[in-house]
Parts: structure tokens; sequence; C-alpha cells
């Protein structure tokens, strides 16, 4: 990946030496005849704008990723304190009934990433609201259907930000890449051209200088 300083830096260079080169009539007179045409600098010119289209585009990616990553830090709290509750007294209430436990996943230990959690969690919930008899015991020990229900939904809450974050991430994933493929490539065609406009330029440090070179 680009350092974000080294790319930043390296575009207003490329800019200036782009868009100035294109201004002036005298510059680009005497770098065509090494190949430089108008249509070759605008060419440079439009890989420019898509660099800096797919940098802007890579920046509110970032902004999105941010706020998704708050949110569901927000949501994983609020799905975690209901869902170890309900572990807890599953464990009390399921402890002599090995088929209702094992169903339930309360065997081992709780996973430590994300993923893991969660599908502890979609078998817990599942088991707990599917299976009539499971329900019932829970019933008679006073949590009602609609109480599992609700720690559902914050699983189900937590399940749409976490796709939706891990999409986000891809997207930016491919927006840097592509990002990254296209500068690379730009830096490599304009250290190409500032060798031979730096010869066609000899002895005219004036139109060097408006090339920030």
């Amino acid at each position: 990946m680009v350092q974000k300083a080294n790319f930043d830096s390296k575009m207003l260079e490329m800019r200036q030496a782009i868009k100035e080169s294109l201004k002036s009539q005298e510059i680009m007179d005497l770098v065509k005849q090494y190949g430089y045409t108008k249509d070759r600098l605008e060419g440079f010119d439009a890989d420019y704008e898509e660099i800096y289209e797919l940098d802007q585009k890579q920046k509110k990616e970032t902004g999105i990723q941010l706020e998704s990553s708050k949110k569901l830090d927000d949501l994983y709290i609020v799905f975690e304190e209901s869902y170890m509750d309900f572990i807890k007294v599953s464990r009390a209430i399921f402890k002599d009934k090995d088929s209702a436990y094992i169903s339930l996943g309360l065997r081992g230990e709780r996973k430590k990433s994300m993923s893991g959690i969660i599908n502890q969690a979609k078998t817990f919930y599942t088991a707990a609201l599917k299976d009539n008899e499971i329900l019932n015991m829970f019933i008679a020990k006073g949590i009602s259907k609609e109480n599992l229900e609700e720690g559902y939904k914050h699983l189900n809450d937590l399940l749409d930000e976490y796709y939706f974050h891990n999409k986000e991430m891809e997207d930016k994933k491919v927006l840097t890449k592509k990002r990254d493929e296209k500068f690379d490539t730009l830096v490599e065609e304009m250290n190409e051209y500032k060798v031979f406009a730096l010869f066609a330029l000899k002895g005219r440090q004036d139109l060097k200088n408006k090339l920030g070179w």
C-alpha cells in the first residue's frame, strides 16, 4: 500500500508538472520532439484525475468504515450483555438436561472472535426459540419468548452491521488497490517524462521552475 504522505506529496508534484506543461505552448513545443504530444500529456492529466477521484472515494469509504466500527462496538456491547445473561441462567436451567445443553451450545468456552461469538449466539437463539421443549423450560423459569426474541433482535442488529462493515472494508480494499496501481503507473510515466523534459528544457530554468523542477 502506498504511504499516504508520499501519495499526497507526489500527487501535488505530478499535478503541477502536468497542468503547467499543458498550459505552456512553449514547453509543449520543446517536449513534443521526444514523443510528449498534447494528446499524451492530456492522457497523463486524465489518469491523474481518475486517481484523484479514486482517492476521494477511498477517503469516503474510510469515513463510512470508521462510523460503522463505532456502531458495531455499540451494538456488540448491547448484544453481549443480553446474550451472556441468557448463557448464565441457561447453564443453571439445563444443567441436568444434556440434549438441551448441547443444542444451546453451552458446552466449552465462549469464542473470542466476533464471527465465532455470533455463530455461538445464533446456535443458542435458534435452539431456544425453535425447540418447543427448550422454550417451555425457559418459560417455566420466568423467561418469556419475548425476552428471547429481544435478545435475538440484538444479535440480528449486530449481524446486519457486521456484514455491512465487512462489505465496506472490502470496498475500501478494492478502491485502494485500484488507486495504488494507477498511481504507481502514473509515477513511473511521469518520472520518465521528467527525464526527457529536463533534457528538452536545458538552459531554461524559468520553464523548469514552472514545472516544479
